[in-house]
């Protein structure tokens, strides 16, 4: 099931009331933006801290289990090499240049729900990206025209950073760093070294003070019946089993997107393993939402964030009724949509490269039941679906345009052998008058280089290109949908 595929069914397991929801988010929602999973922030430590070099500090790191131990060792041969440890926190999470990292796909959802349902956002998150995407959805709602009351202080609507009790401001957009806060901004809020959880001992002392600040508001949540959305958390997620365990008396409920790619797993075992998990989890009040690309939560948030935002209209279907339909116009009339397509391929220009073999470009479509299916090539018009070009969508597709389908990132595949030595592929999305956009297809480009290898500077320009096209198809067949519907 890829996001082309979901159901009402699937919809309908999340049965959340939105003004109701508080997220708890994790490190997992920053992986699209650039930033490290916990392994490699460890590791990075490791390195900043000058512990081990970067050989050594990737062999340790992936034969150890306990993470927090090694992020307390880095701490400690920070001060003994006389270095700030926020610093080279600071460095382990942005890199050595420290670069503002742009908001993923599940930042900008979340920060949709913030304005439209007030919604509070707690996260163990040490980055900004919550805010940043406050702050571009906030510019977004200006430029079309979005304007507060007169009375209303402005200040209010800026999302704010919080690394302690967030009681000092109610009635702002808060994001509260349970974690503490590492932003990389100018003047941006960067946690004193004893408000920063990293390690065992900051956990042991966290879990130790019975009325820390971050117990503080969970408790208050709960006893406010309000209900919890986990994104980006692990199973073993430290501070879900506790902070859950605690309440497990208590009357409140969680929902947990459990993707089948987090475990690596193909669909047969993964069916298995929805009873075990399911219940292992209900013991403590959390509900688990069963899916198989980490791009279907965000499609199910968006999809519940749609039906209930304000001004929306009552007409809705959800993803695999939309894609179906779409996908059942085309095949009726496949050659006119080839040619289409087609002549959106021929609008964007052609990145030149002097050694160049070969170059084409394919252009996949979804049908709402698992698979994409070839609709047009450069130069050629398709009178019928290629019956011999269709793909099984998911993070574990044998073909790249099955998997890029399931992300909102661009896709890179390169290798030695076979008629490309370079394939790159983009999903692309559309409008529809019945529920919110949706990624509806792919557009692959393959290249065979002469020297067999692709230089740094011409896959960048194939990223351009591929985004050219990516846009171009995405107005063309959000004209389609409208046409349909009129």
């Amino acid at each position: 099931m890829a996001q082309t595929d979901i159901t009402q069914e699937k919809i309908d397991e999340f049965n959340v009331k939105p003004s109701d929801i508080v997220f708890l988010t994790g490190s997992g929602i920053s992986l699209d933006s650039g930033l490290p999973d916990w392994a490699t922030f460890v590791k990075n430590l490791l390195i900043e801290s000058k512990t081990m070099d970067s050989d050594l500090a990737e062999l340790f790191v992936r034969r150890q289990s306990n993470l927090l131990v090694i992020a307390d060792g880095a701490h400690q041969s920070a001060k003994s090499n006389n270095l700030e440890w926020k610093q080279v926190a600071l460095k382990g999470l942005y890199g050595t240049g420290v670069n503002e990292k742009p908001a993923s796909q599940m930042h900008k959802i979340v920060a949709r729900y913030q304005f439209e349902f007030s919604c509070p956002v707690l996260t163990t998150n040490f980055d900004v990206l919550h805010e940043i995407a406050g702050l571009k959805h906030l510019e977004h709602l200006v430029e079309n025209g979005w304007n507060p009351d007169e009375d209303a202080d402005p200040d209010e609507f800026i999302p704010k950073s919080h690394d302690e009790d967030r009681h000092d401001d109610e009635g702002r957009i808060v994001v509260s760093h349970l974690h503490g806060v590492l932003d990389p901004r100018p003047d941006g809020l960067i946690s004193e070294e004893k408000s920063l959880i990293i390690g065992q001992s900051d956990y042991n002392n966290l879990f130790k003070k019975g009325t820390s600040w971050q117990s503080k508001v969970i408790d208050d949540f709960v006893r406010g019946h309000k209900t919890f959305v986990v994104l980006g958390h692990s199973l073993n997620d430290q501070d879900i089993q506790n902070w859950f365990h605690r309440h497990s008396e208590d009357d409140f409920t969680a929902y947990f997107f459990v993707a089948r790619e987090s475990l690596g797993v193909d669909k047969e075992t993964f069916e298995r393993l929805f009873d075990p998990i399911k219940q292992q989890w209900s013991s403590i009040n959390v509900t688990t939402i069963m899916i198989d690309d980490y791009v279907d939560a965000n499609q199910i948030l968006l999809e519940v964030y749609y039906r209930n935002k304000e001004g929306s209209n009552n007409r809705y279907n959800p993803p695999a009724t939309r894609i179906s339909y779409l996908y059942s116009k085309i095949e009726n009339d496949t050659r006119k949509a080839s040619e289409g397509t087609l002549t959106c391929i021929e609008s964007v220009k052609k990145p030149y490269y002097a050694n160049i073999d070969d170059f084409d470009v394919s252009v996949w479509i979804a049908d709402g039941k698992g698979s994409i299916h070839r609709l047009s090539s450069l130069n050629r018009i398709f009178l019928k679906m290629d019956p011999l070009k269709s793909i099984e969508t998911g993070f574990d597709s044998k073909y790249l345009a099955g998997r890029a389908i399931c992300s909102n990132s661009v896709m890179l595949e390169q290798a030695s052998d076979g008629k490309w030595n370079t394939i790159m592929a983009r999903s692309f999305s559309c409008e529809f008058t019945d529920g919110p956009e949706l990624s509806i297809g792919v557009v692959t480009v393959a290249v065979r280089f002469k020297d067999q290898k692709s230089s740094d500077s011409s896959l960048e320009q194939l990223r351009v290109y591929i985004d050219a096209l990516r846009e171009t198809l995405s107005c063309e067949f959000s004209r389609l949908v409208s046409s349909l519907t009129e």
